[in-house]
């Protein structure tokens, strides 16, 4: 059945300050006026977000947290614990990419994109089970299911989570589960920022998503509870069918495909 959000509903969105996360916000205020609780890193932003979601009917609670910090997100669990809410929907939005070859990238970039790419979602599914009461949405990639140049440690976070989410999906129908349902949206790659010079030669065909596009797709997900979502839906289709295709020259064909060239990207100057 699709779940019903009304003005007593509580969401959660990991990562609502900036992209996908705050465009699925916005929706969900406008069209529900949920109450929402947000974790996200940029703390300079919360009182510009709060004021942008409470102006849309939304009662907002932000909390900073690092994603990639297992002690920043027990403190804040243990807050939302402590406050004796029951939580409707989480939303696992908040991602990272270090956009760099597999030879220069470290064993630090590796364990930091899976923590919160990876690590911080089931972090959050877990400590949050007891109260949660409807739905997970999880913002995986279409990368969960293909490869490209240069995301090593993005490609196997969203493997990972893929595979998380599919088991669940598996142990909560056959518990016949009628409280919890999850959700993954496998997007192509999304015109935030977060992927500055992602470039290939379908670029005509297959453009860059846009922020609204794919928060819209979440938050009708939220409603829908679709067991996987790709946008756009016909990508799904045609990467399963690749499977076909020796591995040898599925890999020189995506190669070919991949023009990127990330050198102006802003997380490899944060650096």
């Amino acid at each position: 059945p699709r779940l019903q959000l009304d003005k007593n509903s509580l969401v959660i969105i990991t990562g609502a300050c900036n992209g996908i996360g705050r465009q699925t916000a916005r929706l969900l205020a406008q069209r529900h006026q949920c109450k929402l609780i947000i974790l996200d890193i940029m703390s300079t932003k919360f009182k510009e977000v709060q004021a942008e979601l409470e102006a849309l009917g939304s009662v907002v609670t932000c909390y900073k947290c690092d994603l990639s910090s297992e002690n920043s997100m027990n403190d804040v669990l243990k807050e939302i614990l402590d406050s004796g809410v029951m939580i409707d929907v989480l939303i696992n939005n908040a991602g990272i990419v270090v956009p760099k070859s597999y030879d220069q990238q470290t064993y630090r970039d590796h364990t930091k994109t899976m923590a919160v790419n990876y690590l911080a979602p089931v972090f959050w599914t877990l400590g949050l089970k007891d109260r949660l009461k409807g739905h997970i949405v999880t913002v995986a990639s279409v990368c969960s299911l293909f490869r490209g140049n240069n995301l090593t440690s993005y490609m196997a976070s969203k493997h990972a989570i893929y595979g998380f989410y599919n088991c669940m999906r598996t142990e909560l129908a056959g518990k016949n589960n009628n409280k919890l349902t999850c959700s993954m949206v496998c997007p192509y790659a999304v015109d935030t920022g977060m992927f500055t010079g992602f470039e290939t030669r379908l670029n005509k065909v297959l453009p860059m998503l846009k922020e609204a596009e794919v928060g819209k797709v979440i938050a009708d997900t939220v409603l829908n509870r679709d067991d996987v979502v790709f946008i756009p839906f016909w990508i799904g289709f045609v990467i399963k069918l690749s499977s076909v295709i020796p591995e040898r020259y599925l890999d020189l064909m995506c190669g070919w495909i991949d023009t990127s060239d990330y050198k102006n990207n802003q997380s490899l100057k944060k650096e």
